[in-house]
């Protein structure tokens, strides 16, 4: 399996070429790809969408003069110009918030974002960041709350409807979610306090106690800040690619840079638990496709690993086939059927599919407020809606849609 085999356009060839490391092997390299005629637009708007517009270009930059247009040079100089100003926003606000919290008491883990730049580069200010994550204890989850609504931060459902959440609607969320957003309209920072790291539905069993017990601290702002362990940190970048589909080129390359700037990481060990755990083939996932979309080898230790998965390789080419051909995956079934496939062992398939079946979600107990005593319907809600009303209404739009394109071409 390998990119090679993928008829490529130069545009991407120049973003893989500017994401994977210099001594990368195979492939050309940049010089040799920028000497012919590119749509430097497609190339810009792929390293946004995909998150990696810092690295692209700062490669780009680092060419030759003539090389690139001058005006492209120009406005890749002023993009990392504005990445680190927003960066630097970002850390001040997580130095801000981290403190405030620890006022109440509240001990939080920063992970991905800032963090994860600092770590990886020892540069909060390189990686392309949109929001903070944290994570934080199921018991300091209200405490958390509180906090971040007196630094002016609101959960992002009151924009999105128009008022809090019910009591209700808060007990489905908190069922079925991992994290709340909160936003703070003033400086725009988002900012995303994880109970966990996937929703209930993919069945993900970590040891989060352990986490507070492995975690270290990297330097961001100025500040030392804590931040997950690297034995937790890898499989976490692993689980958030997979709960994403790895729609995106960054969060392969996160996995990439850790490896690469850890050569000490104790692959075996990691690899025995997520065995354990049923998270192994996630693992791998990660480790495979830095291998096979950034060339960067596989560490020792995990090749018979990977060789030994005969489900790895369809997931890896699914993802391959799509990651620069679409956006977003076209139905919310399609990404859940890929995450079930992403499990290698059948219990946990099972798990998957029974939980992304019956759990309902705070869109459920939107349509309509239950007492506690008759919480039970909002399973058969959710059946309904989900299985049989809205089938029903998209093959209708879709019955419409096809009518009006037939009375269109009848038409005198």
């Amino acid at each position: 399996m390998s990119l090679a085999s993928t008829k490529m356009q130069g545009e991407l060839q120049v973003l893989l070429a500017c994401v994977r490391e210099p001594s990368a092997p195979g492939g050309q390299s940049l010089e040799a790809l920028l000497d012919r005629e590119l749509d430097w637009t497609v190339v810009v708007r792929m390293a946004l969408r995909h998150g990696v517009s810092p690295i692209v270009a700062e490669r780009l930059l680092g060419t030759l003069p003539g090389a690139i247009p001058d005006d492209l040079r120009e406005a890749l100089d002023e993009h990392l110009q504005d990445n680190r100003a927003r960066n630097a926003v970002l850390g001040a606000a997580l130095v801000e918030l981290l403190d405030a919290l620890d006022a109440s008491n509240v001990t939080a883990l920063s992970f991905k974002g800032p963090t994860l730049a600092a770590l990886t580069t020892g540069d909060y200010t390189t990686r392309r960041a949109g929001d903070l994550d944290l994570l934080v204890r199921w018991s300091d989850l209200d405490a958390a709350r509180v906090t971040l609504e007196a630094l002016d931060y609101r959960e992002c459902t009151e924009f999105d409807i128009g008022r809090p959440m019910t009591s209700s609607e808060h007990r489905g969320y908190l069922r079925y979610q991992c994290e709340y957003a909160f936003l703070r309209k003033r400086d725009n920072v988002y900012v995303e306090p994880h109970w966990a790291v996937a929703p209930k539905t993919m069945a993900i069993d970590l040891d989060y106690p352990r986490m507070w017990q492995r975690a270290r601290r990297v330097d961001v702002a100025g500040r030392s800040v804590p931040t997950l362990g690297l034995a937790d940190l890898l499989p976490v970048l692993c689980i958030h690619g997979s709960k994403h589909g790895w729609t995106r080129l960054q969060w392969i390359a996160d996995v990439a840079a850790l490896v690469d700037k850890f050569s000490d990481l104790e692959l075996a060990d990691i690899l025995d638990e997520m065995r354990s755990r049923g998270l192994l083939r996630m693992m791998l996932l990660g480790l495979e496709l830095a291998h096979t979309v950034l060339a960067k080898p596989l560490p020792d230790g995990t090749r018979a690993a990977v060789a030994g998965d005969r489900g790895l390789s369809r997931v890896s080419q699914i993802i391959i086939d799509r990651l620069f051909n679409s956006e977003e995956f076209a139905s919310s079934a399609a990404l859940n059927r890929l995450r079930r496939d992403m499990r290698e062992r059948a219990v946990d398939r099972i798990h998957c599919t029974l939980r992304t079946t019956f759990t309902p979600t705070e869109q459920h107990y939107r349509m309509c407020s239950l007492p506690s005593s008759l919480s039970w319907f909002y399973v058969p809600l959710k059946l309904g809606h989900d299985y049989v009303a809205l089938p029903l209404h998209v093959a209708w739009k879709r019955r419409r849609r096809g009518n009006r394109r037939v009375s269109a071409h009848i038409a005198p």
